[in-house]
């Protein structure tokens, strides 16, 4: 791709990469080139959370954003979002939930901000809505897949406020325990 738009990794200023939560071996791959880069360029990196890029993707008007995404083992990965305008700011921290879990902590803060205050936006909106969308008083909105236009933006925002981060101390976000060090001490 590289080739084709002419360009070569000196001529990029910043190199963004997704920090988690994630799959274990693409969260470290993605985070492995781009310190690399970093380093080899003598460039910022910019790391970005993958939730707070599916939230990035929500144009409904809630107040509180719940980005969550499948984390495998009938779990999601998930946090809190307050939007003031074009910012998020993390209200909580990004966590393991079960579809219950979830729904709990949405429909909470759906009685504290109204229903129309919260909305979990996920690229998993079939396997959600289904389960949250009964309850009538959270909205489920998709959100893409594909995070790196997403990614891209939040670096660039980053980059503009000067708030980006050493190559050598970036480090990736897991969330939990991989399944080999669960395996490996015991489930």
């Amino acid at each position: 791709m590289l080739g084709e738009l002419k360009l070569k990794l000196e001529e990029f200023d910043v190199f963004a990469v997704g920090t988690g939560p994630g799959s274990f071996t693409g969260l470290r791959v993605g985070l492995a080139s781009a310190k690399a880069w970093g380093e080899a360029y003598g460039r910022p990196v910019a790391g970005v959370s993958v939730l707070e890029a599916v939230a990035k993707q929500c144009d409904f008007p809630a107040a509180v954003l719940v980005p969550a995404i499948d984390a495998r083992r009938g779990q999601f990965y998930a946090a809190t979002y307050r939007r003031s305008g074009d910012l998020l700011a993390l209200e909580s921290a990004e966590s393991v939930f079960t579809v219950e879990e979830l729904t709990g902590v949405a429909s909470g803060i759906a009685r504290d901000e109204g229903a129309d205050g919260v909305a979990i936006v996920t690229p998993e909106h079939p396997l959600l809505s289904s389960a949250i969308g009964r309850t009538g008083t959270v909205h489920v909105l998709r959100a893409s897949n594909v995070l790196a236009p997403w990614i891209g933006q939040i670096a660039y925002e980053k980059a503009q406020k000067g708030t980006l981060d050493d190559a050598l101390t970036l480090d990736a976000n897991y969330v939990r325990r991989s399944d080999a060090e669960v395996d490996a001490k015991g489930r």
